[in-house]
């Protein structure tokens, strides 16, 4: 039931801006933003896959490599915890999510580079990870975890995107 708190949270609601600053936080759009980082700083992007430059492709294969190593360094300081049976400590488990989030950036880089529409291609291949389950529901593991394949494995098509 509706009372006068609800109505008076309703009156003070200014739809304009805080739908608009709401609206932005649910439609996060990773492409654009990365490609908004190349435009200020002069990074190329859009570029046909078919004109690549060596030094270009090359240079994103360093900065994801880079970002890569750093990410695994941080989890070799975590893994001394994880192993003692400890907490792993809050300023290694930020620079975990630093590092991980940089390896995204530099990742998306790459798409926006050569206009890899990363986004769908996400999306069509969680669809493809999504029937991996077994034909009972369940998920097939690995003995180490890692997820495998079952009977109603579907590939993603990712050939209409490049």
């Amino acid at each position: 039931m509706i009372n006068e708190h609800d109505i008076e949270a309703f009156e003070r609601f200014q739809p304009s801006v805080q739908l608009e600053l709401f609206q932005e936080d649910i439609n996060i759009n990773y492409f654009d933003k990365v490609r908004e980082f190349h435009t200020a700083f002069n990074h190329p992007f859009g570029i046909d896959f078919e004109k690549i430059s060596p030094n270009e492709f090359w240079l994103r294969w360093r900065l994801i490599a880079e970002e890569f190593k750093e990410l695994g360094l941080e989890f070799q300081k975590a893994d001394e915890f994880i192993v003692a049976g400890a907490k792993v400590p809050e300023p290694i488990r930020v620079n975990i999510l630093k590092e991980t989030a940089d390896l995204l950036y530099v990742v998306f880089g790459f798409c926006v580079t050569y206009n890899l529409p990363i986004e769908e291609a996400f999306m069509r291949v969680h669809r493809s990870n999504m029937s991996k389950l077994g034909a009972d529901g369940k998920p097939i593991l690995r003995e180490d975890g890692k997820v495998q394949k079952g009977p109603n494995y579907k590939e993603p098509n990712l050939k209409d995107l490049v």
